[in-house]
């Protein structure tokens, strides 16, 4: 025989569970959304660093060129 009381105890510590995981992907979210942000900060530093080198170059053969 199953009381309502049961019930209500099984489904309260589903919800905990739930609510557990569900505040555990928030923190990984948070993590990857940090990790994510640095990433794009790095790659647009790094595509700084590549054009800045493309236009020394473009330099440095237009001056071969012009000897």
């Amino acid at each position: 025989h199953v009381t309502n009381d049961s019930i209500i105890w099984t489904a309260v510590n589903a919800i905990k569970e739930l609510y557990a995981r569900v505040l555990g992907h928030d923190r990984e979210i948070a993590s990857l959304k940090t990790e994510n942000d640095q990433l794009r900060k790095d790659n647009a530093a790094k595509a700084k660093e590549l054009e800045d080198l493309r236009i020394r170059i473009e330099a440095i053969e237009k001056t071969l060129k012009t000897k």
